[in-house]
């Protein structure tokens, strides 16, 4: 990909936000108390990223370039 802005540079953002996104109140939430019980929810997560990029020439001779990133949580 002759532009410098690809892959990495979409998977630093990717990991930038993922990381602000994924804190330990994210993951277990604050303690709820209830008479004499205390509950602490936990949650279960998984996720996941990608990023693409390309560049070409079409048969006129126009160049162009394009990529996409993505996360996903659950």
């Amino acid at each position: 990909m002759s532009n410098s802005f690809g892959v990495n540079e979409s998977i630093n953002i990717m990991f930038e936000k993922l990381e602000n996104f994924l804190k330990t109140k994210t993951v277990v939430g604050e303690p709820l108390k209830i008479g004499d019980v205390t509950i602490i929810p936990f949650i279960n997560m998984s996720f996941g990223l990608g990023s693409g990029g390309g560049d070409g020439t079409d048969e006129k001779g126009s160049k162009g370039i394009g990529g996409g990133a993505g996360t996903g949580a659950r």
